[in-house]
């Protein structure tokens, strides 16, 4: 029986996991990339735009870009070979030709093969040939996911190198591209104004505040969708009215710190909680527990749902 809980907890969260909740942020940022894609189709062969979306882990970066890529990415363009949206998540310490290793290596994993891949070989030839792949598959934005990978070193030069490197490729009109990353990912940017005149205003996702009443909004507003879309697909019963509960509310913000994912991530991990004590219902202890785990991750230092929290409500803010 443990084993068959355990099992249907596992289906549960991989499902759970599958689910995408749009909101304000997550438009503004399409609206972004859908201007960088529509400004480069009128801008062929000529020099192209960037922009850089910058946010705290699991504020849902991902999701956003993923989300996009989706919606392009079309089979019948896949079998055409074509990649409308090329999303490249880079290796830990990559440098500036590693990058153009990681471009190429993400060609490889969409099925387009892109030949030997060699270190010994320049950081220009690399590039070149990253280059010529991005428009042979009809590349219309390129993601640079991670990018705060690439700045591995304190040293400035190394910063405006990189800068460099990507206002290069935009220069060079290959495509629109997309930085995305945590707060360190913006020093190539203040190192090279050339490189920030030649991009959009950053897209940030800053941790909601609770202060804020257009932040309180989102929050509950996402949540309370997240927490329906969840028993809507039969995963849980009782998200809902412990999404209605103010106090609920104000304790879900606390313990993620206004971080959209660190919030979904809870939830799931109380309902991962209570299926395996056999219920898909989501009692507060369920909430209390699975904070407890996220502070014995270090992730979180106070557990709001068992001492009280520590934010106002999002609903009186």
């Amino acid at each position: 029986m443990t084993m068959n809980l355990n099992i249907k907890a596992a289906q549960v969260r991989a499902m759970a996991d599958a689910i995408v909740v749009e909101h304000p942020r997550m438009h503004v940022a399409h609206e972004q990339f859908e201007f960088l894609m529509e400004h480069g189709r009128r801008r062929h062969g000529q020099s192209k735009m960037g922009a850089l979306m910058v946010a705290p882990t699991q504020s849902g970066k991902s999701t956003i870009i993923s989300s996009w890529a989706n919606r392009l990415n079309t089979l019948e363009l896949e079998e055409q070979r074509q990649i409308p949206v090329l999303h490249v998540t880079l290796s830990a310490n990559v440098t500036c030709k590693g990058l153009a290793i990681n471009i190429l290596e993400a060609f490889e994993d969409r099925g387009i093969a892109t030949g030997a891949l060699s270190r010994g070989q320049t950081e220009a030839v690399l590039l070149a040939r990253a280059q010529n792949h991005i428009r042979n598959a009809g590349v219309q934005l390129l993601i640079l996911d991670e990018f705060q990978h690439v700045i591995h070193s304190e040293s400035h030069r190394l910063a405006h190198s990189v800068g460099e490197f990507i206002k290069r490729m935009l220069i060079t009109g290959c495509c629109p591209i997309v930085l995305s990353g945590i707060e360190d990912a913006r020093r190539p940017f203040e190192s090279n104004a050339q490189l920030r005149q030649r991009c959009l205003p950053p897209i940030e996702l800053k941790p909601l505040r609770i202060t804020d009443p257009a932040d309180a909004a989102l929050f509950t507003d996402f949540i309370e969708t997240y927490a329906a879309e969840l028993e809507h697909q039969g995963l849980g019963r009782d998200l809902k009215a412990i999404a209605d509960n103010d106090l609920n509310m104000i304790c879900l913000l606390d313990v993620s710190d206004g971080v959209l994912g660190v919030a979904c991530n809870l939830i799931k991990d109380a309902l991962q909680i209570a299926i395996k004590r056999g219920s898909q219902a989501v009692l507060v202890g369920d909430l209390e527990s699975a904070t407890d785990r996220l502070i014995a991750s270090g992730c979180c230092d106070h557990n709001a749902f068992r001492h009280g929290p520590r934010a106002l409500s999002p609903r009186a803010a």
